[in-house]
Order: C-alpha cells, then structure tokens, then sequence
C-alpha cells in the first residue's frame, strides 16, 4: 500500500501525528511519503515531498499545483490529509478520484472571526470528496452529523507514548529547578504551546495577579513563542515568566506543580497527554477533547470563566495531597486511554479499510 500524508503544519501537534503515524505505517509495510513543509521532520522510511502552502482560508494556485504533482509522482493508494488547509487543497485536487482520508486536528469553523461561516459551507461541500474523516472528539463528530459523509465519522483519539513520559520523583524535581533556574520551593505553573490567541495565555497573564494574591510566589511558565510573546511581555505580569521555545519539555514537566491549558479551542492537546502521563494535574478549558482527556471535575472549567480557572489553579498550587491524588488519577489514566500504540493502530485500520 501506498499512502500519501499531507499537512502545511511545521510546528506542534499535527505535525507530530503525521510524524508518529507514517513511522508507524512504514514499520508496517506500507510505502509512506509525507507532503509538507521543507524543514518537516520525518521517520527513517518515510519519504519527505517538500510542499509548502500558507495557514490561510484561501487557495493559492500554485499550492493546487505542487500538490498535485506530488500526487501525481508518487501515485499513491490512499491520501491522508491532515488540518484545514491540507484538506482545502487536497480535496481540490484529488476531488474524489483517490480515496481520501481527512483529519481535521480541530475544525476550521470552531476558530473565532469572519471566516466561520465559509469555513462551515466549505467542509459541508467537501464532504462528497472525504472518503472517511477521522476526528478526535465527540464535539467533532456531533457538530458535523448534516454533513452527509460517505461513511460515518471515525473518532479516534490522540496518545502519547506513555512509558516515555514517566512523572519526577522530588530529586528530579529538584534538579530540573535548578537546571532551569526556577525557586526551588515556588508553586509553579507550566503552559506549552504556541502564544497565540488560540492558546489563550495572554488572557491567563493577565490575571495571573488572582492566583499571586493566595500565593505571592506563585510562577506561571509559559514555554513558546508566537505573536503574542510581545503583548505577554509588555504587560510586565509579577510571576510570568517568558521561557521561550524548546524542543525538550520534559525538565519543565518534572519541574511544574500543575499543567495549565487555557485554550479557546482545540482537538484533543497533547500537551494535556504529556502532562497526564507526567503525573501532573491539568486545569483546562472544556473545549474540544478537554473533558474526554482530563474527565469530569472541577479542573474542567466553563470556557471563559476566566476568574474560575485562575481560582482552579490556586486551589491546586495551595493543596500538594490533592495534587499528588490528582495527578497520580491523571497518570492512570493516560496509561489506561490514551497510550500511543494503540491509537496508531486504530487509524492505520481505518486507513487501509478505505482502499
């Protein structure tokens, strides 16, 4: 079998799905190629087709036009396509004439602005040239049933290698603090990802000073870089720190008392993965997959409540027996649900069932 992904993704989780699952499908058998990104990186086995196209709700025809020389050079049996803009030009492209997988890794029209309502009409009209579509939560699935896709949705949810993701002991603990130059006895909350509006964390800055008047040596970590660095930066917040971006999170996991994700939207965050299975407790948002990963609780907060989710996360900074209990049920739980190979195997037999 021949198998084509396609992703304009280069940064975060999606390109670190395409990357776990093409592995895995060449592991077993299957002549995998990923489309994407010059600087994307890719499995030993997989071959890389350089693509490049713009994070934008509109076509240019010349990513209609690589993309379809890709396809059209490595004649695949199945294209997967992977985000919004990989399934706009894709579906463009092959209209049908190839089976077609899409994941959408959060739907376009969830996203705040002007373009929602084109977003929707658009994927509503691609569902004739969707194979199947793979999603990551119920919200996914439920907000899509008018549709009139050729099969029923298939969700299946993200994983992460748990075994690789084993929680601190309090000497690793230790040396991660000092490793990264934090107080060593400072309550201390961690968020990975891009700063950018969908990631939330200028809004959690900003009232980062709810969680220091209980804690006044309460930290916020915020490891990334985006378009929000600025903003976050200007506002000179007494306990936020800028750590920027890092290909290695695993210190600041063992360094951090609680994960906190306060994202506007998402499809099911593996940072909230890597947090679970590092034994941290989570406070989120109920958006996308929040719920299905974190459970039902009071670490589940009602989009928005800004005042609640900062009460949230003081609550837990405050209380260590309940954070160990927290993150010892979170631990268990990821190894339970969310371990990675399992859920490979998941889409690889949806994959190969289409062809």
């Amino acid at each position: 079998m021949r198998i084509l992904h396609v992703t304009q993704c280069d940064h975060a989780g999606v390109p670190r799905h395409v990357a776990a699952l093409s592995a895995f499908q060449a592991e077993r058998g299957a002549t995998v190629a990923v489309a994407g990104p010059p600087r994307l990186r890719v499995a030993d086995g997989v071959a890389h087709q350089p693509w490049t196209a713009r994070s934008a709700p509109f076509v240019d025809p010349r990513e209609l036009t690589s993309l379809s020389r890709i396809i059209t050079g490595f004649a695949p049996d199945v294209v997967h396509l992977h985000s919004s803009k990989a399934g706009l030009v894709g579906r463009l492209v092959v209209r049908g004439r190839l089976p077609t997988v899409f994941t959408p890794h959060a739907w376009s029209f969830v996203c705040e602005g002007p373009t929602r309502r084109g977003a929707m009409a658009w994927e509503r009209w691609a569902a004739r040239w969707t194979t199947v579509v793979l999603t990551l939560n119920v919200a996914e699935v439920e907000s899509t049933q008018t549709f009139g896709w050729r099969r029923p949705p298939v969700m299946i949810s993200n994983g992460v290698d748990v075994a690789s993701w084993a929680p601190a002991d309090a000497a690793s603990r230790e040396r991660a603090r000092q490793q990264l130059g934090l107080d060593p006895e400072a309550p201390v909350a961690l968020c990975v990802g891009r700063l950018v509006r969908q990631k939330g964390q200028l809004e959690l800055a900003r009232r980062w000073e709810v969680v220091r008047a209980t804690l006044p040596e309460a930290t916020l970590v915020l490891v990334g870089d985006g378009p929000h660095w600025s903003p976050i930066a200007a506002l000179r917040a007494p306990g936020v720190l800028l750590a920027g971006s890092t290909d290695e999170v695993r210190p600041w996991y063992a360094a951090a008392d609680v994960c906190v994700q306060p994202s506007r939207w998402e499809g099911m965050s593996y940072v909230t993965l890597e947090a679970m299975a590092s034994g941290l407790p989570v406070v989120a948002f109920d958006v996308g997959g929040m719920r299905r990963v974190v459970g039902n609780g009071p670490h589940v907060v009602e989009p928005g409540d800004h005042d609640r989710f900062a009460n949230a996360v003081s609550e837990l900074l405050t209380d260590g027996a309940a954070r160990a209990d927290v993150g010892a049920r979170n631990r268990a739980r990821a190894v339970a649900e969310f371990d990675e190979r399992p859920q490979l195997e998941a889409i690889d037999r949806a994959v190969r069932a289409v062809v």
